[in-house]
């Protein structure tokens, strides 16, 4: 009976924090989207439609300046790596610092939990 009661109580406490889980990520695109109303002036979030800025559906993961429908500039060109969360969570707090000479006219994100609520958001559009 004690072992019933322990599994009971386990699988209540991981259904709470499923639910939790759910919640705090519904919260976080909530406040991505937000987020990316500052970035949606210049991006677009439709795969192959280019605006001032290249579109960053599929963003993440994808190699750093390497999208031949978009014309970028020197220093994205040459940038070697993958828009990881890590690479993104950078440059989104100060673009020019990680890729000096980079043309988006952004100062940065300076507040971390929308620049983590901004990159899950751009992790739900795919290419």
């Amino acid at each position: 009976m004690y072992k019933k009661n322990k599994l009971l109580i386990l699988f209540f406490l991981l259904l709470n924090y499923s639910v939790y889980s759910q919640q705090s990520f519904a919260q976080d695109i909530s406040l991505g989207e937000k987020a990316f109303n500052e970035c949606r002036a210049c991006h677009s979030l439709e795969a192959n439609v280019n605006l001032i800025g290249p579109s960053l559906a599929g963003v993440v993961n994808r190699q750093i300046g390497a999208d031949t429908s978009y014309r970028f500039s020197k220093a994205l060109k040459s940038a070697n790596g993958i828009w990881d969360v890590s690479t993104l969570n950078k440059f989104l707090e100060n673009p020019q610092a990680v890729f000096p000479g980079n043309r988006m006219p952004y100062s940065g994100l300076s507040n971390p939990a929308e620049r983590k609520a901004l990159i899950d958001y751009l992790m739900t559009f795919k290419p």
